[in-house]
């Protein structure tokens, strides 16, 4: 199971991104059921901090925790940086942000400060995921018990819920919630867990469990429920484990077949570029939507270039560029 993940992680991260792409397409959709699929692609973010989770565990381990964090900004930083300056300014320039939120945003501190004419909340937030990582790998590594810790950090996140149900608490913590599970199962492949099957089968429970409240359930009081009880995003929580190992499952039988490997490498490239595609997108897709109006039509055209333009600013830019 582990090692099929493993093997996954970029067809899945390619397949969150396009998910998150189609979700901020602002499209007009009347069919119901096609707004549920569509409102709820954002779970690709989701997929993301399950692997920041999990690569953290062996990142910090080979790496140690100065190494883990620095390894990030070399990620991460190097491609953000112009694509954050360029669009604040030009968005300033266009009057969508004052002085206060251009240097908010060009600094990452503007979500924080409750500015939220940013580039996106994904890019300030990560850093806190990543700071946290280092003394959680430590806790994981002294226990015995790590899915007692995890049991237990879990109920941390739903009792700070409960005391700070805000936006940007809920919004943290629900995450929270995923990268602690991407960090067990990380930590869980370090020990050679022997119960990969049992771990198989309660994800996917878990998987069916999360999409009939999700669907089911949680749409007949929408975000009024989380806001509320400040659990507005644990339907996530609880199936993204499983969404992840059955992806990983039908991928290892679809790779048996040498055209399923061609007609999966597509979307592994889009995996590989996600943080470009990302940052790529959301400047994109702001700018249009101050600007101007489009139709459905045109939006996928914008997204299909967002896509073109973040696998190559991956590949001839960002590692080109200095601390890259």
């Amino acid at each position: 199971m582990f090692s099929r993940i493993k093997e996954s992680r970029s067809l899945l991260m390619g397949l969150a991104i396009l998910g998150v792409v189609i979700f901020h397409a602002p499209f007009v959709i009347s069919h119901y059921k096609l707004r549920v699929i569509h409102d709820n692609l954002c779970c690709g973010v989701d997929l993301f901090l399950f692997f920041s989770g999990l690569g953290a565990c062996h990142s910090i381990r080979s790496h140690g925790g100065k190494g883990y964090l620095k390894n990030r900004l070399r990620r991460l930083l190097p491609g953000l940086v112009p694509v954050l300056v360029l669009w604040s300014l030009l968005m300033h320039f266009l009057g969508y942000l004052s002085w206060k939120e251009f240097f908010g945003s060009i600094t990452l501190l503007g979500w924080w400060l409750g500015q939220y004419k940013q580039l996106n909340w994904y890019f300030s937030a990560v850093w806190a995921f990543f700071l946290a990582a280092v003394p959680l790998y430590r806790l994981f590594c002294r226990t015995k018990h790590p899915v007692l810790l995890w049991l237990g950090l879990c109920m941390v996140t739903v009792v700070i819920q409960w005391i700070f149900p805000g936006y940007k608490a809920s919004m943290l913590m629900c995450r929270a919630m995923v990268f602690l599970t991407g960090m067990l199962f990380g930590r869980l492949e370090q020990q050679k867990c022997p119960h990969e099957n049992r771990i198989r089968l309660i994800s996917y429970l878990f998987l069916v469990l999360g999409l009939w409240y999700m669907v089911i359930v949680y749409r007949y009081d929408g975000w009024g429920l989380g806001y509320r009880l400040g659990l507005w995003w644990y339907p996530y929580a609880i199936f993204t484990p499983g969404l992840v190992i059955l992806v990983s499952d039908l991928a290892a039988l679809l790779r048996r077949f040498s055209p399923m490997k061609v007609l999966m490498r597509p979307f592994e490239q889009l995996g590989e570029s996600s943080g470009e595609i990302l940052m790529i997108h959301m400047a994109i897709f702001k700018i249009i939507q101050y600007v101007t109006k489009i139709s459905n039509i045109w939006w996928w055209l914008v997204i299909a270039l967002c896509l073109i333009a973040g696998v190559c600013y991956r590949k001839f830019a960002v590692k080109r560029l200095p601390f890259s």
